[in-house]
């Protein structure tokens, strides 16, 4: 797809989204409205399904993992599973990462390129670890993101994943929103995030809200400011 142009000579960028657990992309889709509109004029918004395929019963408790997509009831997917039980966010044994980034990959391949990248939870650590797969070269068919947005995210305690994000260094600008009301992600596992990316690219803000992408309009407008500062870089750099 070939980004469209603005009146004023610059270029929508392209933006991969990753959804959180138990979520999909179209779930996610519809949780983004407000902020997609914001961001109508600097971006369009790419979103993916995760490859895992969670079973939840009519309480939306998980009662099953699986690594497929059989079946017509699928709706709530994961970027890794849980070895041993319990929330993923918690799992210091995860499986599955490595089918979700080359799931990532052939996205990158097939729908790309992308400029940024924005995710949430578990989609923001899928996120930082997909930046630092393409900055260790083990994904090698995109050049590196010009951005990342991170809502709630966290460093996997997987030591394998959390290894693979740790042991980079990410010289690209990002967002990190926290919520001060978050009992799943708590604010200073998101920070830990931060050591994988610089501190002058690197921005970091507490919202009031909890576990989400908060509904508030100085959000809206902050991510706006984000991405049109982007914008005017990437079509800076094209002309140059």
């Amino acid at each position: 797809m070939v980004p469209v142009g603005t009146a004023s000579g610059t270029r929508k960028l392209r933006v991969l989204a990753l959804h959180g657990y138990l979520q999909n992309a179209e779930v996610f889709r519809s949780r983004t409205g407000a902020l997609r509109k914001a961001l109508k004029k600097h971006c369009d918004l790419v979103f993916l399904d995760a490859p895992h395929e969670i079973k939840v019963d009519l309480q939306g408790n998980e009662i099953k993992s699986c690594g497929g997509k059989e079946g017509e009831d699928q709706s709530y997917y994961g970027w890794w599973i849980a070895s041993e039980g319990g929330p993923p966010r918690e799992s210091k044994s995860a499986e599955g990462w490595e089918r979700s980034l080359g799931l990532l990959e052939e996205a990158l391949e097939r729908d790309g390129p992308f400029d940024g990248v924005l995710g949430f939870s578990m989609g923001a650590a899928a996120s930082a670890l997909l930046c630092a797969a393409i900055e260790s070269k083990k994904v090698q068919n995109h050049e590196q993101f010009k951005f990342a947005i991170l809502f709630g995210g966290f460093v996997p305690r997987d030591p394998v994943l959390a290894d693979s994000l740790l042991s980079v260094k990410l010289g690209l600008p990002s967002l990190h929103y926290s919520g001060q009301n978050d009992q799943l992600v708590v604010e200073q596992r998101s920070r830990e995030l931060l050591q994988s990316f610089g501190e002058e690219e690197s921005t970091f803000v507490l919202h009031p809200q909890g576990h989400c992408i908060p509904s508030l309009r100085e959000v809206r407008e902050k991510v706006k400011e984000f991405v049109a500062a982007q914008q005017s870089i990437c079509t800076t750099s094209n002309k140059s």
